[in-house]
């Protein structure tokens, strides 16, 4: 299966954000994740909703926007490089981190188009204003999986992690996220 470019990614938040209807926001968030790889799901999902796997990655508004670099003019950066650039800048500590985590950003920068980069940007300082949060979501995922509404939901609270519950549902169904139970200080 051919990896989903960022830029599908995009232009599903920017048709998600240009429309007021809930049931046009679902059915393109659904298209998206029926076009998934089961390990591009997470991270779809987590971009999407505004909440990355990897949480604040140590880089704030001004180290987001003061990167200056001439954005790639076609589309190339697939999702997962996305998620493994969030993931690299997000483990970057210790002395000079301010400076590696500044090039891993001109590079991820780099590389993204100017739609993309401006979808990380948001993204990344908490701007993502689409309307896509995590009940249409919930939403999008029972649709792309076929499983109930009210499972979805359920495994979603007993785990707090929407990515992985869309993983499951997508890939093993109702089953997989019927066994979810609650789980001590979850």
């Amino acid at each position: 299966m051919t990896l989903v470019l960022l830029a599908t990614l995009v232009d599903t938040s920017i048709a998600v954000g240009a429309t007021r209807s809930r049931t046009a926001k679902v059915a393109a968030l659904t298209e998206l994740l029926r076009s998934l790889a089961p390990e591009e799901v997470a991270p779809a999902v987590g971009c999407l909703t505004g909440t990355p796997a990897q949480g604040r990655i140590g880089v704030g508004w001004r180290a987001v926007f003061s990167v200056e670099v001439a954005p790639a003019l076609e589309p190339s950066l697939a999702l997962l490089d996305l998620d493994a650039a969030l993931s690299a800048v997000a483990n970057t500590a210790g002395q000079g981190s301010v400076a590696a985590r500044h090039a891993r950003l001109a590079d991820l920068f780099s590389r993204a188009t100017e739609p993309e980069g401006a979808f990380i940007r948001r993204l990344l300082t908490g701007e993502l204003r689409q309307g896509a949060l995590a009940g249409l979501m919930t939403e999008a995922v029972a649709a792309a999986s076929g499983v109930p509404s009210d499972v979805v939901r359920r495994a979603a609270m007993l785990t707090g992690d929407l990515g992985r519950v869309a993983g499951l549902a997508l890939s093993e169904g109702a089953a997989a996220l019927q066994r979810i139970s609650l789980t001590v200080l979850t």
